[in-house]
């Protein structure tokens, strides 16, 4: 079966567009009374999260997106964070603009966004829900941490290769970054040099109790599902 996605966009906090793509395996709306997927499952639905430097149509996630929609019957929302870089066209890292001002809670406030408009029936073919399942990778897996230990809503989660932690810099680098007012991290799939302005520092420092991945995960009271690879050379398991 091939599952087409059917595009939605947003506006974040801030007014800038969050881009995403919602996958059915069914032809009816899913919604908090509809008879949804696997033993009943209308009302819900499972979110989708890229990490840092991935974007929704990167690598496996189409395929996983697919995948899990067809073989749970729970719709699957995936979308690129509004500072992901990402421009319209969907394959290109043409706004580094908004990348570079790009925060951790910025991405929380994104991911908020989507579960808002998706339990208000503001998405392709869902109709208003109740509960989510979160599947986060790497940065990613951080922030759906987070989000499920402030968003009772999500009932469920998945992280693979996720972050225990927001500062991720050495001193020395974090002093460079001050004095010069960005830090630029390489991308070697595309070859460009990606800016992160200083905001991002800032963030993790002003906002360090909600951006605590640790101590959200110490608190969950709700299925977890780690998957972390040993010889993980990005994110340390």
């Amino acid at each position: 079966m091939t599952i087409s996605p059917m595009a939605f966009e947003l506006p974040n906090l801030d007014g800038d567009p969050i881009r995403g793509d919602v996958r059915s395996a069914g032809d009816d709306p899913v919604g908090a009374g509809g008879a949804g997927g696997a033993g009943g499952a209308g009302g819900a639905a499972i979110v989708v999260c890229h990490g840092f430097k991935g974007f929704k149509d990167w690598g496996f996630f189409p395929y996983v997106s697919e995948q899990l929609a067809e073989q749970t019957g729970y719709p699957v929302i995936s979308f690129n964070f509004s500072g992901s870089g990402i421009g319209p066209d969907m394959e290109h890292f043409s706004e580094l603009g908004k990348f570079e001002k790009n925060t951790f809670s910025k991405e929380l406030d994104d991911l908020g966004v989507v579960l808002k408009a998706a339990a208000k029936g503001q998405l392709p073919k869902l109709e208003s829900l109740e509960r989510f399942g979160l599947l986060g990778h790497s940065r990613g897996g951080g922030i759906t941490i987070l989000k499920a230990r402030e968003d009772k809503r999500v009932r469920a989660l998945v992280t693979w290769s996720a972050i225990s932690h927001v500062q991720r810099w050495s001193e020395a680098q974090k002093a460079e970054w001050r004095t010069s007012g960005k830090l630029e991290i390489l991308n070697a799939r595309t070859g460009q040099m990606m800016p992160l302005g200083v905001g991002l520092l800032v963030d993790t420092e002003a906002n360090a109790q909600r951006l605590n991945i640790q101590n959200a995960a110490s608190r969950l009271a709700i299925p977890y599902l780690i998957i972390h690879g040993t010889d993980d050379e990005s994110v340390a398991i």
